[in-house]
């Protein structure tokens, strides 16, 4: 559970045992706008939308007692960048109908093949500018359609080659990609829908 904290300018991570949040384990703090783990927090009534991104609303099950969304994720748009693993890459794009999210891996040089995660890549979710979890695209249900490829049956390997650091170990090549995700951008209304995710992109 996220609390903020306004007057310590931080924010409160409670942590619990059970899924429903009532048997309390412990709390941490991070101080808005402060640099951890490559990434910042702060709290606002707004929703912040980069430019040249696309941005993930989830709602909750039950729009009538909870309007806003639960979960508020942001991506680059046109830009190649890492995964939390550091084995994998990503590219977004967008048109008038679709985001575009291409999803790479490294080949073995061993053998030729690509190398994945060995699952497909339906109902996936994102990377996120904010950091977290996210960063891996995993996720549940999206309004609208959902279209993918699938990717092979073997683990993720490290290329030799792959530069440890900065834009060299960047590896969105056509011959690193492992699938694609298409994701519907929504056409009428940003308002909650019971258990939505819903996209749209701000270039």
């Amino acid at each position: 559970m996220w609390q903020c904290n306004y007057q310590n300018q931080s924010v409160e991570v409670q942590m619990f045992l059970d899924e429903d949040c009532n048997d309390y384990d412990y709390s941490y703090y991070t101080v808005f706008n402060e640099c951890v783990d490559s990434a910042q927090v702060n709290c606002t009534v707004d929703l912040l939308v980069p430019e040249s991104s696309y941005t993930s609303l989830t709602y909750s099950n039950d729009c009538q007692s909870q309007k806003l969304p639960i979960i508020a994720n942001s991506y680059p748009l046109g830009i190649c960048y890492e995964g939390l693993s550091k084995l994998t890459w990503y590219i977004n794009t967008c048109n008038s109908s679709y985001v575009t999210s291409q999803f790479y891996g490294i080949p073995n040089e061993q053998t030729g093949s690509i190398s994945g995660d060995g699952t497909s890549a339906s109902s996936s979710y994102i990377p996120s500018s904010s950091g977290g979890s996210n960063s891996e695209q995993t996720g549940s249900s999206w309004s609208g359609s959902s279209y993918s490829g699938t990717t092979s049956q073997s683990s993720l390997l490290l290329s030799s080659s792959l530069s440890s650091s900065g834009s060299e170990g960047l590896q969105c090549y056509e011959s690193n990609l492992l699938f694609s995700n298409y994701y519907e951008i929504a056409t009428d209304s940003l308002q909650c829908q019971d258990s939505q995710t819903i996209v749209f992109c701000s270039e």
